[in-house]
Parts: structure tokens; sequence; C-alpha cells
């Protein structure tokens, strides 16, 4: 990752927008990192998708696709929330969210690598959420609880900011670093929420298993023993990897997550990422 960093610092030093290039370059070191050449044929570039304007990215099982119009929505409508004025932070706030895209579009790549490894658990509950994909109205409903969107959106979030923790201390403020982790836990904890009966945390995998159960899973060829055995699958897991695919969580970790986010120490701005990895 050592050369995504450089390349995100160079134009962050520049007062430049990662470019059509940059994006491909980018894309490539990861694609080539991971062994992923057989998923990802193609890296496209276009100004909007046809069928959501508001989409940045998407993968299609062969191609990568970046959106244009997309990129600047989200880029903007992030920046727009943030109850600030950093107009010498610009560039490097738009960096971030392109790296989010792309890191959130290749998480993807890696779910289908998953899925096609018959005996990984984790693929396997993505396989569970692209069937239930395909059920009317369930998606629309259910579309935040969809573990490969928890997935793609918590790796697009960590990852850029494990890029931006790496770059020179000088580029980045603590205040600014705050911002970034507070974007990345708050999606990361979006599906989570407490039940008031004993303290007790509900998942999104739990949610999708508890709306899908409405439904005939049978149908789907989908047993309901074995997804039950998979949303419990995380119990030696780090907190960081249980957040990653939407796995339940103790209310200790829920609270936990909540300490990190509201924690003003400048040095926990930097070290969050690997407070959560080593956290259970």
């Amino acid at each position: 990752m050592e050369e995504i960093v450089k390349l995100v610092y160079k134009r962050n030093m520049e007062r430049k927008i990662l470019s059509k290039d940059d994006i491909k370059r980018i894309c490539n070191i990861i694609i080539k990192g991971k062994n992923y050449e057989e998923y990802v044929k193609n890296i496209r570039f276009a100004n909007v998708n046809p069928k959501d304007e508001d989409t940045a990215g998407m993968y299609d099982g062969e191609d990568l696709f970046f959106y244009g119009k997309g990129l600047e929505k989200f880029s903007d409508v992030n920046f727009n929330q943030l109850d600030t004025t950093m107009d010498g932070t610009r560039i490097d706030f738009i960096n971030f969210f392109i790296l989010v895209t792309i890191f959130h579009e290749l998480a993807h790549v890696r779910q289908s690598v998953m899925q096609d490894y018959r005996k990984n658990k984790e693929g396997q509950l993505y396989t569970i959420c692209e069937k239930l994909h395909n059920v009317d109205d369930f998606y629309e409903d259910n579309y935040k609880y969809d573990l490969r969107e928890v997935n793609a959106w918590a790796l697009g979030f960590m990852n850029a900011c494990e890029m931006y923790v790496n770059l020179p201390k000088e580029m980045v403020s603590p205040y600014d670093m705050s911002i970034y982790k507070s974007l990345a836990i708050n999606k990361m904890m979006a599906g989570y929420s407490v039940s008031g009966k004993k303290e007790y945390v509900i998942s999104p995998a739990e949610k999708i298993f508890e709306s899908a159960d409405k439904y005939n899973l049978e149908n789907l060829n989908v047993n309901k023993e074995k997804f039950k055995s998979l949303i419990n699958m995380g119990e030696n897991f780090s907190l960081y990897r249980k957040l990653c695919i939407g796995l339940p969580i103790s209310f200790d970790s829920f609270a936990y997550m909540n300490m990190l986010l509201v924690c003003n120490n400048s040095g926990d701005q930097f070290s969050f990422v690997k407070k959560m990895q080593h956290h259970k």
C-alpha cells in the first residue's frame, strides 16, 4: 500500500484531485497484489450511471466502473455535511472520498473471490445475501443490512482511513483525522442498534436473518440453521473483523466503539484502526 500512500501524498501536495489514471493505477496495484486479475478484466469510466446518477462506482462481475458525476456528488454531499469551513483541505477530503469509492468497489471483488471458495464461511454469507437480493421487495427494504454492502462500506472507509493515517503527520491534522474517523465509525455502526432488553446489541446479520425468515428460505435453497450458524461464526474474531462483516458484537464492544468515536486525544485519532483490530 506504500505506493498508494505516496501517490495520494503527491496529489494532495499538488492540490490536485486524483485523476482517472490515478484511480486506475491504484486499482491495478490492489488487483495485482491481491491476485484479482481473473475477476477484473477492465476498469472503465463514464460521466454517469444511466440507471442511478448517484452511483459513484460499480463492480459487475468483470468490469469496475467509476462515474464522474457520482464521485463528485458523493464527495460534495459528505464534505458539505461537515460543520466547518476547510477550503484549504477540500482537495484532501475529496481524494479521501475517492479512495473510499475505490476500496468499496474492490471489496465487492473480494466478496466474489470468497464466494467462489465454497468452504469460506464469510463468502457463504454473501452468497445468501445475493439470493435474497433477487426476492421481490426484499432488497429495497433491507439494503442497509445487506452484508455485502455492510462489508464494502466498512472496508471502503477503513482502508481509506489507513491510507491517511500513513500520510506525513504535517499533512493530516488530528482534527482532520478525527473527521475521517467519525465518518468511518458512524458508517460501520449504522446497521447496529441496542435493544432495551438486557442491553442487547442487534447486528446487521441478525436483522437481515430476521427479515429473511419471513420468506420461505428453503425455496431460495438457503438452510435456516446454516444461516444461523454463519451469523454466529465470529466468536473469536477481532472487533474490527466482526464490524466489517456485520456480525454480532457485545454491548461492551458497542460502548467501546462509541468511546473511540468521541475520544478527542490526538494520538487516538491515528490509532483507532489498530485498536479495533486488537479488540475482541
